[in-house]
């Protein structure tokens, strides 16, 4: 359980990553989630994460406070403490409809919309992971996928130690057209910066 909650977490961040737009501090995160785990287990409870799912559409609704989170607990301790099942009275529809529309909008977000957001190699070993847990399941998915991934960047870090070493009057620059950042040759004239990028 411990390894699931840990993967997803580092999925969940990432989910959150992309839809801000800038970095997040893993090791915060993942130490935060892991501190209320310990919490957890030690007054019996079950292992948890994030629910990115919230986080992004607090986001996307322009919320920016904390009290969104602290509403959500509330409610919860709430449901927990009271005498009678508040689920029962809720049509088993509801939570249907939800679950479906919460599945279009993944699979919008991650197979259509994330093309735009990754680089075109990225794109396809997340189709290919997507293919593949649905072929098999979620762990041959997801392990497949970190292969593919672990394979071309052993690929690509090979194609740059294959490329020509500095020679006397030239300089190595980075070839901005390419994905991969290709290096070529150029000569370097009097006067030049060492590092010139095109």
């Amino acid at each position: 359980m411990t390894v699931v909650v840990a993967l997803s977490s580092g999925l969940d961040v990432a989910a959150i990553e992309l839809e801000l737009g800038h970095p997040l501090d893993f090791n915060h995160e993942l130490k935060t989630v892991g501190a209320s785990n310990v919490l957890s287990g030690l007054l019996g409870g079950y292992t948890g994460s994030y629910i990115f799912s919230q986080s992004i559409m607090s986001l996307r609704a322009g919320i920016r406070s904390r009290t969104a989170g602290f509403v959500t607990a509330l409610t919860e301790i709430l449901v927990v403490l009271l005498p009678f099942p508040l689920i029962a009275y809720i049509p088993e529809m509801f939570f249907g409809s939800i679950l479906v529309m919460i599945a279009i909008d993944l699979m919008h977000e991650w197979i259509w919309a994330l093309r735009k957001k990754v680089s075109s190699s990225d794109y396809c070993i997340a189709l290919f992971t997507f293919c593949v847990i649905l072929g098999t399941n979620i762990e041959v998915g997801i392990l497949g996928g970190c292969l593919v991934h672990v394979s071309l960047v052993g690929l690509r870090s090979e194609a740059k130690e294959m490329t020509p070493k500095r020679g006397e009057g030239q300089e190595l620059l980075p070839d901005k057209s390419q994905e991969n950042n290709v290096y070529f040759a150029e000569e370097k004239k009097e006067g030049d910066m060492d590092l010139a990028y095109l």
